[in-house]
């Protein structure tokens, strides 16, 4: 997910890939625990959740990377979303949350990319594999949430959240088009008017989603 995009969708899609592709390889290691010490691990799971919806945060599965750059477990979750803080992110305080099965997605788009194959080509090769079987498309809507902020958008010690930190929510619909949706395309859409209204970004593509962003003024305490 990326707010306020700017340059081409490859590039764009490239960035996205070098620290979301780290959350979905996180996703397949939930056989290993880590063992912070308990406020530590306490403060850790509630600034990783907080882009979900409150009634989500305690069922989210909660990762990290270690200190040897490997994917563990903080908490394992019982329903189908999983989050991560994205160190280093692009501000001081980056957290993202995948459905599971858009986080395997991602996943293996960044496997293909990381293996050399081109931008173009991903797409393509996403819908071979779906076609053959060996890939899941989400079988609706799936859901995708991000906080982003500066330093001063939150304070870890008690869980508030400024006006300087940014959450949205994104509903991926592999392949689906702005047109098909009913909703505008986001070239269509200017900056001032995104916090207000729905659109779709990379539209028919395997990274198609809807955009929901919340308005500058946003601040909360987190669970």
């Amino acid at each position: 997910m990326s707010i306020r995009q700017s340059g081409s969708f490859g590039n764009q899609f490239v960035r996205h890939l070098t620290r979301a592709a780290v959350l979905a390889v996180a996703f397949h290691a939930r056989s290993a625990v880590a063992q912070p010490s308990a406020p530590a691990q306490s403060a850790e799971i509630r600034f990783a959740v907080l882009p979900l919806p409150v009634g989500l945060r305690d069922g989210a599965t909660v990762m990290r990377m270690d200190s040897t750059h490997h994917p563990v477990v903080v908490r394992k979750g019982w329903n189908d979303m999983v989050c991560m803080r994205v160190e280093p992110g692009e501000a001081a305080w980056d957290v993202r949350c995948y459905e599971a099965t858009m986080a395997r997605l991602i996943f293996r788009a960044g496997e293909l990319v990381m293996s050399g194959l081109t931008i173009d080509s991903v797409g393509m090769r996403i819908a071979a594999e779906v076609k053959a079987g060996t890939l899941a498309l989400p079988k609706q809507a799936a859901s995708g949430y991000r906080a982003l902020g500066p330093e001063d958008a939150y304070n870890p010690s008690t869980g508030e959240v400024t006006s300087q930190m940014r959450i949205w929510h994104a509903l991926h619909v592999p392949f689906a088009t702005a047109e098909a949706m009913g909703l505008p395309d986001e070239s269509t859409v200017p900056i001032s008017e995104r916090a207000s209204t729905p659109y779709v970004v990379a539209s028919g593509t395997w990274w198609a989603h809807v955009m929901i962003e919340r308005p500058e003024s946003h601040a909360s305490t987190g669970h």
